[in-house]
């Protein structure tokens, strides 16, 4: 996992943020560092997704009854973070 984090210009410095030589925490450091807004085995089989602007197509689709429980949920926490807490 170190290997492929460095081929994609992740430093071992800002990999050792997030554990140490030996492990670390992945998930962590993709949040951190703004790799990724979301990561759930339910709706992406175990991927990080990094989302692109909210836009008038995605708030269509969620009011209009078409998007996914994902798009709900994106919107959602655009619009009221403190829904979401911490």
């Amino acid at each position: 996992m170190r290997r492929k984090l460095n081929a994609v210009g992740i430093t071992d410095e800002v990999i050792n943020q997030y554990g140490d030589d030996e492990s670390f925490d992945v998930l962590a450091l993709a949040f951190a560092e703004g790799y990724t807004d979301y990561y759930t085995d339910y709706y992406t089989k175990g991927k990080f997704v990094l989302w692109g602007p909210i836009d008038d197509e995605l708030r269509q689709r969620v009011l209009n009854g078409e998007g996914t429980a994902m798009d709900a949920e994106r919107l959602l926490l655009a619009l009221e973070p403190e829904v979401f807490g911490q």
